[in-house]
C-alpha cells in the first residue's frame, strides 16, 4: 500500500535483490529518509525459488592463541542442498597444508554451524621455518592465515561461494600473571583456578605459607614464588595484589614492584580484602607501592559499608571490560541481578584516577536514610603502565546458577584491559607493535614503538624524530611521523591509513636513539586484507527485507514484473509542468503609461542638470 503523494517533491527507487554487504541494517537509512519526508520505492530483482547451493557465511574464532594450544572456531553456513548430497569441507594453512578436514551430508536447513578444531604447533613451525634463531626469540606473534575450502557439489548454482579466509596471531608466550596473597581467600582461589584453566595465561600464585605464624610469602626462582631477582618480575604482564602486610615487601622489593609498573608498562591490580590490609600503604617515603594506588582511604566513618546495588558511571566512563552481555539492556540487566558483595571499603578516589563501578551504600544519617556511592573499581595511569583498585572481594559469587558466564568473562576483560597489550616484535631496546598481523582495508592500523637510546636510557622532551617505515617488499610506500607519550617509558605511537590489499612490513626510523645500520632488518610482518565480499552468499531475493524498507520509509514494494505500475505511482512527483508567458508592454497601457511616465521624468531632469 503506497500513501499519499501530494505532498512529496521527490523519491528515491531501489533496484536490488536485496542483498547487502556493509556493516549495519538498510533499515536504520530507510527511517532517516523517512523522517526527512524521502520515500523509497524498492523493486526486486531476481526468483524467490531457492536454487541448489551451499555456501560459507562466516567463521568466528579467537583473536590470537598460544602457539601450543588448539585453533578452535565456529563456521557458519547456508545448505540449500538436496537432502543427502554428500560435500566435504577442508581448512588449509597458507603453505597449502591441510589441517582440518570433514565430510558432511546436506540436510536442506538453511543456515547453520559447526565447530572445528586442529592443533597449531606444527603450522607455527612451519611459518618459522628459514627465520634465524635470534629473529625468532624477538617475535611475540606470528600471524597465521588459514582458507576453508568446499570441494565442488554436482549441480551446485554457485560456486564462488564456496571459499573463506580467516586469521589469526600466534603466541609465541603466554600472558604472565602473578598472584600474591597473605592467605588462600575463596577469590584469590577462584582467580587462580579460571586464568590456570585458560590456554592464554600462565599463572604463579603466591599464598601466604599456612605454617608460618606471619603468613610470610616464600621467595625463590621456581613457580608459586615470590621472584629472587627483578628481571624476573619484570617477566610478569600483570600482578594481581591482595592483602599483603605493609611490613612483606622490604624497601627494595617494593622497588621492583614500583618499576614494574612504572618503567616496564605492567599492570597491578589491587584486590581488597574485609581485613583492610591495603589501608596501611599510605607512606610514599617508606613504602614504594603507594603511589600506586589509585584511591584513598575515609579515616573516620566505619571501616567497611554495606552495598545495596552496583552501578556504573556515564557512558563516557564505562570501560569494554564491565560489558557482560553484547546486548546493551540485556547488559544492564546482568547488572542489576548480579550479586552484590557483603562489604566494601570506604575509599574515595585520587585526583588523576577514574570510576568505572561504584555500590550504593546506605548511610543513616539524623533518622533519615541516605543514598551514598563508593567507587570499587577505580584506575589510573602510572608512569608506562595502569593501576587498578577491586574495593571487593566475592566476584565468586557470580558465578551462582550461571558458572563461569560472568566470572570468567569480567576477569579476563578486566585484566586484558589493565595489562600492557604485549609488543608484536621485541628487541632489547626496541619494541614495536602493528594493532595484531592482519587488518581490515580502509581501516586505522595503530603503531606502538617503545625505544632506548644507545645507552639504554629513555627519550625525554624535547623528543627525537622517530619515523614508522612501511616497506611493499623492497620499496617505502609509508611514512608515518611517530608522537612521543610523556610518562610512558619510551613510547612512540602513531597510525597508518589508506593501505591496499597486501603484504607489508614495518621497520622503525630514529637516527639519534638507535644505530639505523642495526636495527634496518628489524622488520614487523602484517597484512592487509579485503573485505569478504557477500554479493553471491544468497541467490534469492529478499523480498521480506524490501517490503521492510519500503514501509520504513513510507515508499511501496514492487516486482520486477511489476516494474511498469511504479510509474503511475510516482507521477504524481513526475508530473508537474512549466508554463512560461510572455507579455508585451505596448499592449498594456497601464505598463505603457509608468514607461513613458519614467522616461519623461528623466529627460525633465537632465534638462534642468544642464545635460541636454
Amino acid at each position: 500500500n503506497v500513501g499519499s503523494l501530494e505532498k512529496i517533491r521527490s523519491a528515491a527507487v531501489l533496484i536490488t535483490d536485496g542483498g547487502h554487504n556493509q556493516e549495519g541494517s538498510p533499515l536504520q537509512t530507510a527511517k532517516l529518509l523517512s523522517a526527512r519526508n524521502l520515500p523509497v520505492f524498492t523493486v526486486g530483482l531476481g526468483s524467490d525459488q531457492r536454487p541448489l547451493d551451499f555456501a560459507i557465511l562466516r567463521t568466528s574464532t579467537p583473536d590470537s592463541v598460544y602457539q601450543k594450544d588448539r585453533i578452535r572456531g565456529v563456521l557458519s553456513y547456508k545448505d540449500h542442498l538436496i537432502p543427502g548430497t554428500p560435500y566435504s569441507i577442508s581448512i588449509e594453512d597458507e603453505h597449502g597444508t591441510r589441517v582440518w578436514n570433514q565430510s558432511f551430508v546436506g540436510m536442506e536447513k538453511g543456515q547453520g554451524q559447526f565447530s572445528f578444531d586442529f592443533a597449531a604447533e606444527k603450522i607455527v613451525e612451519r611459518e618459522l621455518q628459514g627465520i634465524p634463531e635470534s629473529e625468532k626469540e624477538a617475535l611475540r606473534t606470528i600471524p597465521l592465515n588459514f582458507k576453508v575450502l568446499v570441494d565442488p557439489i554436482e549441480g551446485e548454482a554457485e560456486t564462488a561461494n564456496n571459499h573463506w579466509s580467516f586469521s589469526i596471531d600466534a603466541n609465541m608466550r603466554k600472558n604472565q600473571l602473578l598472584i600474591l596473597d597473605s592467605r588462600p581467600r575463596w577469590e584469590t582461589r577462584y582467580l587462580n583456578n579460571l586464568f590456570e584453566r585458560d590456554d592464554r595465561w600462565e599463572v604463579s600464585c603466591v599464598w601466604g605459607e599456612p605454617r608460618d605464624t606471619q603468613k610470610r610469602l616464600s621467595r625463590g626462582d621456581e613457580k608459586n614464588l615470590f621472584p629472587k631477582k627483578k628481571e624476573d618480575l619484570l617477566k610478569f604482564d600483570l600482578i594481581l595484589f591482595g592483602e599483603i602486610d605493609e611490613d612483606e615487601f622490604t624497601l627494595t622489593e617494593q622497588s621492583w614492584i614500583f618499576d614494574f609498573v612504572t618503567q616496564r608498562g605492567g599492570g597491578i591490580l589491587f584486590l581488597d580484602g574485609p581485613r583492610q590490609k591495603l589501608r596501611l600503604y599510605n607512606n610514599p617515603n617508606s613504602q614504594p607501592i603507594s603511589p600506586l594506588l589509585p584511591v584513598a582511604w575515609n579515616q573516620k566513618g566505619p571501616v567497611r559499608l554495606s552495598p545495596t546495588s552496583f552501578h556504573r558511571p556515564e557512558e563516557s566512563n564505562r570501560i569494554s571490560a564491565l560489558i557482560l552481555d553484547p546486548i546493551k539492556e540485556r547488559n544492564e540487566a546482568v547488572w542489576k541481578h548480579l550479586p552484590v558483595p557483603a562489604w566494601t571499603a570506604p575509599v574515595q578516589a585520587l585526583p588523576g584516577a577514574e570510576v568505572f563501578l561504584e555500590v550504593s551504600v546506605e548511610n543513616g544519617k539524623e533518622n533519615q536514610s541516605e543514598e551514598v556511592r563508593v567507587p570499587v573499581i577505580v584506575g589510573k595511569k602510572v608512569g608506562a603502565g595502569k593501576s587498578f583498585y577491586l574495593g571487593f572481594d566475592e566476584s565468586w559469587r557470580w558465578r551462582y546458577e550461571v558458572a563461569d558466564l560472568y566470572h570468567q568473562r569480567f576477569w579476563n576483560q578486566l585484566s586484558s584491559w589493565v595489562m600492557e597489550k604485549p609488543f608484536a616484535l621485541n628487541h632489547e631496546g626496541f619494541f614495536v607493535d602493528a594493532g595484531g598481523g592482519f587488518h581490515a582495508a580502509n581501516k586505522a592500523i595503530p603503531i606502538r614503538v617503545r625505544l632506548r637510546d644507545k645507552n639504554g636510557k629513555i627519550p625525554k622532551p624535547p623528543y627525537p624524530e622517530v619515523d614508522a617505515l612501511v616497506w611493499n617488499k623492497e620499496e617505502v610506500v609509508a611514512t608515518i611521523p611517530l608522537q612521543g607519550q610523556e610518562s610512558t617509558n619510551g613510547l612512540f605511537s602513531g597510525q597508518v591509513y589508506g593501505l591496499e590489499a597486501g603484504s607489508y612490513d614495518l621497520s622503525i626510523r630514529a637516527p639519534a636513539l638507535i644505530d639505523e645500520m642495526e636495527f634496518s632488518e628489524k622488520r614487523l610482518p602484517f597484512k592487509i586484507k579485503d573485505a569478504p565480499n557477500q554479493e553471491k552468499s544468497f541467490l534469492t531475493c529478499d523480498e521480506d527485507l524490501l517490503v521492510e524498507i519500503a514501509d520504513a520509509s513510507g515508499g511501496g514494494f514492487f516486482r520486477e514484473e511489476n516494474f511498469h505500475e511504479l510509474k503511475e505511482v510516482l507521477r504524481p512527483i513526475s508530473s508537474g509542468r512549466i508554463i512560461i508567458s510572455e507579455l508585451n508592454l505596448w499592449q498594456s497601457f497601464g505598463w505603457l503609461g509608468v514607461v513613458v511616465f519614467l522616461l519623461g521624468l528623466e529627460m525633465l531632469l537632465r534638462k534642468r542638470a544642464g545635460m541636454l
